[in-house]
């Protein structure tokens, strides 16, 4: 049992249809996502939903090297202001991450950020045993 050919008209629009704008929150990490007209790679439709603060560092500074993501200085995933964005390796961001940024006072992070960037230059271990050999009895 299926539709029969009269059962859509063409042209005729879903109610459920949101324009190209429109912002929802990510239920599953909190990020606010925005509709645009970019075709999406997954499916091919015509437009899709991105993350609210890569867009508009886009929109300021162009697409986002390979590598790099998109962070927040105070942490807050909805304060998607310009001046509350960064680029960061993915390196450093896994070592902000170990460190605790998110949940450190602000007089502290920029202080945490670049010492955090230290340590990737300097290809410092974050974390004790990480990268050590087993030592074996004998």
């Amino acid at each position: 049992m299926g539709a029969n050919p009269t059962s859509f008209k063409k042209g005729s629009v879903p109610a459920n249809r949101k324009p190209i704008g429109t912002e929802r929150i990510d239920s599953k990490d909190g990020f606010i996502l925005v509709k645009i007209a970019e075709v999406n790679p997954h499916t091919g439709a015509p437009t899709r939903y991105k993350h609210k603060h890569v867009h508009v560092w886009e929109q300021a500074h162009g697409k986002v090297p390979a590598g790099l993501v998109v962070a927040f200085k105070d942490g807050d995933k909805q304060n998607c202001a310009l001046d509350n964005l960064m680029l960061l390796t993915r390196a450093e961001l896994l070592v902000l991450n170990l460190h605790g940024y998110k949940g450190m006072p602000d007089e502290l992070r920029p202080t945490v950020l670049i010492m955090a960037k230290l340590e990737v230059k300097a290809k410092i271990r974050t974390r004790p045993g990480r990268g050590r050999e087993k030592r074996t009895a004998g």
